[in-house]
């Protein structure tokens, strides 16, 4: 509909227009004008061809725009999906450290006890671990925020626990120091703390360094 307004819109012109020697102006001319180039605009002719049918205008874009279409993701798509580098990666980094955090809590309960009082009685330790913990969480998230039903939620568990709690240390460190107090008068709150941890530590260990994560993932 939009084509034949403007076929209208140039048959219209040329018929205002004298045709030169008498020459009438016909349909198929008027059409010729709607596909011919702009003035001015120079054609190349590609190597290697005769010349006909393979003219260019010189500054024509070279990409295809739907290539780069084809390969952007969608949105939202990289915060719903991990490649398994990443998900390997942080297994492997996030493994170890749970999983000596969980053995020495079970082996030295006494000395992790006691650092947990001191921890408690420092307001600036709680505000910078909060700090610390908000980023580790953040940074995890941004890379791996994936909600599947295999080994790979631990992680995102992991990065929003952190993010949370690094907020809430920081918001409001003094119900940090209450929760922890509560956490201690519990004789068995820490060892059952460090069996779950040993758990989550034993997993992520064997998914990131004993078994392959998917057919052709790089270790």
């Amino acid at each position: 509909m939009l084509g034949a307004a403007v076929e209208a819109l140039i048959l219209i012109k040329f018929a205002l227009i004298p045709a030169p020697q008498g020459r009438q102006i016909t349909k198929s001319a008027a059409a010729h004008a709607l596909t011919a180039p702009p003035a001015g605009l120079h054609y190349r002719c590609s190597e290697g061809s005769s010349g006909q049918g393979a003219e260019r205008p010189a500054s024509r874009y070279r990409g295809n725009p739907l290539n780069l279409i084809r390969v952007m993701p969608a949105k939202g798509q990289d915060m719903a999906t991990a490649s398994p580098r990443i998900s390997l990666f942080l297994a492997r980094l996030i493994g170890p450290v749970v999983l000596a955090v969980a053995i020495g809590v079970l082996a030295n309960g006494a000395i992790y006890r006691g650092l947990s009082e001191e921890f408690v009685r420092s307001p600036a330790l709680i505000y910078i671990t909060g700090i610390l913990g908000m980023s580790v969480g953040v940074a995890i998230l941004l890379n791996h925020n994936v909600w599947a039903a295999d080994w790979r939620v631990l992680i995102t568990i992991f990065g929003w626990l952190a993010a949370i709690g690094g907020a809430q240390r920081i918001i409001w460190p003094q119900a940090t120091e209450a929760a922890v107090r509560w956490f201690l008068a519990n004789p068995t709150s820490l060892v059952v703390a460090g069996v779950i941890w040993l758990v989550i530590g034993a997993a992520l260990c064997f998914y990131g360094y004993f078994r392959e994560f998917a057919p052709g993932a790089t270790r």
